[in-house]
């Protein structure tokens, strides 16, 4: 099964919401057009659910994307600065709500009551380096999505569970 990430959740009433590696990066962090899924992802994402369900008849009832928020080291931050009252958060890298009401609650912590539970937990940090500058954000993202799409072919060929030794060394020139 080639493009084998994914994310997946049973929704209220018995149906699967399903979203994975999708249209790739746009030069200059460009957004899409209405949240408009190019329907090479919609057939993937398809055929993904039909290779994990092949006894279930399906279809896609709907597609939406969006903007996928990660910063440089794949992990959240709220970088609060007292002396100039700025306070930053971001990087979510795909958990956006749950994410932005916990950082909402920290941030409401650091302002209003200072050092509590929430305000010393690891998110509380300086905001990670910036990524690179175009065009090496656009040529290292394409090359990336390039190379996790061999492995993921020579991963369905091993028919095996080990992640493959590209997919790894891809892992790390991405910094996850």
């Amino acid at each position: 099964m080639t493009g084998a990430y994914f994310y997946g959740q049973r929704t209220p009433d018995g149906r699967i919401a399903i979203g994975g590696r999708g249209k790739p990066y746009r030069f200059a962090s460009g957004v899409d057009r209405d949240g408009e899924v190019d329907q090479h992802t919609i057939a993937a994402l398809t055929n993904l659910l039909a290779d994990l369900f092949p006894q279930v008849p399906l279809a896609a009832a709907h597609a939406w994307c969006g903007v996928l928020g990660v910063t440089r080291d794949w992990s959240p931050f709220i970088d609060n600065d007292p002396s100039s009252k700025i306070l930053r958060v971001g990087g979510y890298a795909g958990q956006g709500l749950t994410a932005a009401h916990l950082a909402g609650r920290i941030a409401s912590d650091l302002i209003l009551q200072g050092d509590t539970k929430l305000s010393t937990l690891p998110w509380v940090r300086q905001m990670p380096r910036r990524w690179e500058p175009e065009p090496l954000r656009w040529i290292g993202a394409h090359g990336l999505y390039r190379i996790y799409s061999i492995a993921d072919v020579l991963e369905a060929r091993a028919a095996g569970p080990r992640t493959s030794r590209l997919a790894l060394l891809a892992d790390k020139i991405a910094g996850r």
